[in-house]
């Protein structure tokens, strides 16, 4: 199951115990959340490629960003999640007001296959 991202922390539900577990909170780092009650961070996203996502909170003096990112090595490569056109769309609509969870057009989780590579080419413009 994926994990919960709830103002400055992130979370997973425990469904043997039924309860919420609290894997990161970003709040004693001095990260706040933004938009009052959607309480979003400033972004979360595939920003350096890796498949996986890292986030983004300002600090409570507005004065600073600071990005969050896993530090679990993993054996998986897959190609950035930017490459995914729902992806990136997704993406998109998180940051003009409709900030649902990001999803990429095909399965992304345990016993996954390869996704397909995407069809990606280098326009050139006189």
């Amino acid at each position: 199951m994926t994990e919960l991202l709830d103002g400055t922390k992130i979370q997973k539900w425990d469904s043997k115990n039924s309860k919420i577990n609290v894997l990161s909170d970003f709040s004693k780092y001095d990260c706040v959340a933004n938009n009052g009650t959607k309480n979003t961070p400033a972004l979360c996203a595939d920003l350096f490629g890796d498949w996986r996502e890292e986030v983004i909170y300002r600090t409570k003096d507005n004065k600073h960003l600071r990005i969050f990112s896993s530090a679990i090595p993993t054996d998986r490569r897959l190609y950035s999640l930017m490459h995914n056109p729902k992806y990136r769309l997704s993406i998109v609509w998180q940051n003009v007001g409709y900030n649902q969870p990001a999803y990429v057009d095909y399965y992304l989780g345990d016993k996954m296959s390869n996704p397909p590579n995407p069809n990606i080419k280098i326009v050139k413009f006189k």
